[in-house]
């Protein structure tokens, strides 16, 4: 499953299955919502209206957390731009479909976006993306972004201290319902006052409202984690986090070397 609705009537999957429906004629994977109380099964990844699209995939902050699952969020591998994925929100009441990935001036980026994440309302999408999609992004690294699909803006979201761009980007992992907080790995040394060593993933959390980041994955007595962590997700508050890493520095008993 990449996504459950808050009731838990409804969950998201991707499946490269082909008898899930009648008219998936694609032969690739694709996204489906299975309502688990009438056992129906709708196949959601669509970028023209009746027509399956290329391959596509979900994850697991992809469904809004209203009771009738509105909005979902799919990625789709594009045939044209080539080597382009792109991430859409279809509107389960209207039944359209929306293309999320747009740059500062609302076209279409051309680039990989891996991963991206839904408000619990639907308004705001989150993602990371390998072109640069506003102005000021000039890392040439992968960098994390926000669409308000309400104001049709997109915006560059992680920023380090003093708002500065990242030195080594920043890849998204998930987010709050209300879209206040985000988690994200990055081996960026300008993200807070403990820097780092340039070369191990570190998993942070960030505050929009305040703009800024808190390091998740510290050392004992502060310390810089001696390996690299990945995956931390955020409870739907955001007060909480949940990550693996392969550091063995970040609590007494972590000792085995594995992750």
């Amino acid at each position: 499953a990449t996504g459950i609705s808050k009731s838990g009537r409804y969950v998201l999957i991707s499946s490269y299955a082909t008898n899930l429906v009648a008219d998936d004629t694609n032969g690739l994977e694709d996204v489906f919502l299975k309502d688990t109380k009438t056992g129906a099964v709708t196949l959601v990844s669509r970028t023209r209206p009746g027509a399956p699209t290329e391959a596509c995939y979900s994850n697991d902050q992809a469904i809004s957390v209203d009771k009738t699952a509105r909005y979902l969020l799919f990625i789709c591998a594009n045939t044209a731009p080539s080597d382009t994925s792109s991430i859409y929100r279809y509107d389960r009441k209207k039944d359209t479909t929306e293309l999320v990935s747009l740059d500062a001036n609302g076209a279409q980026i051309v680039g990989n976006h891996n991963r991206g994440a839904i408000s619990g309302n639907g308004r705001f999408v989150a993602f990371y993306s390998s072109t640069a999609v506003v102005p000021e992004d000039t890392n040439d690294d992968y960098d994390t972004y926000l669409r308000d699909l309400k104001r049709d803006k997109t915006t560059l979201l992680i920023t380090g201290l003093g708002r500065a761009l990242p030195d080594e980007g920043s890849l998204l992992r998930s987010m709050s319902t209300d879209a206040r907080y985000f988690s994200y790995i990055s081996v960026s040394t300008n993200l807070d006052a403990l820097g780092g060593n340039g070369s191990i993933y570190e998993a942070y959390r960030f505050d929009r409202k305040k703009r800024k980041n808190v390091r998740i994955s510290i050392g004992l007595a502060g310390a810089l984690a001696n390996d690299a962590s990945n995956w931390p997700i955020l409870s739907s508050d955001g007060s909480h986090v949940t990550f693996n890493s392969e550091a063995s520095n970040l609590t007494s008993d972590a000792d085995n070397n594995l992750v």
